[in-house]
């Protein structure tokens, strides 16, 4: 912590700078963000500067929640894919000195193999989903 920064100390313990806590309770975490000890409603009060903040209608909440949620799964499903491949290529590395035919029928291969096209398939739901979504939203 910065020497000369206002410090504030939660009633379990911890201390934060006073602007990382006022940001932490403005956006309606009214707990301690190390331990989660709830943080009295007349305490926070004094902690918390007013904040103005846009509004959302009714209407739009549940499609942004649900398109962040498509674009969060999305990115998921490519790490996965892509991790799936690396495990592939990896695999071809340290078997290279094995004839080609070897390598295909082993049962490690083709559960490779199986791993890759089910995270293809479910990256490319993913895909349509946030393509639907951005669809629904526009």
């Amino acid at each position: 912590m910065a020497r000369n920064g206002d410090i504030t100390k939660l009633e379990c313990g911890h201390e934060f700078h006073k602007e990382c806590i006022q940001k932490s309770l403005s956006a309606y975490y009214n707990s301690c963000p190390l331990c989660r000890t709830p943080i009295s409603s007349a305490r926070a009060r004094h902690l918390v500067i007013p904040v103005s903040r846009p509004t959302i209608s009714y209407n739009q909440t549940p499609f942004n929640r649900d398109r962040a949620n498509a674009i969060n799964n999305r990115l998921v499903a490519r790490r996965v894919y892509e991790n799936t491949r690396a495990r592939i290529h990896e695999y071809n590395m340290v078997n290279a000195h094995r004839p080609h035919a070897d390598v295909e029928s082993s049962p490690t291969f083709r559960k490779l193999f199986k791993d890759e096209v089910r995270a293809w398939q479910a990256l490319a739901r993913a895909e349509e989903s946030v393509n639907w979504h951005s669809l629904v939203t526009s």
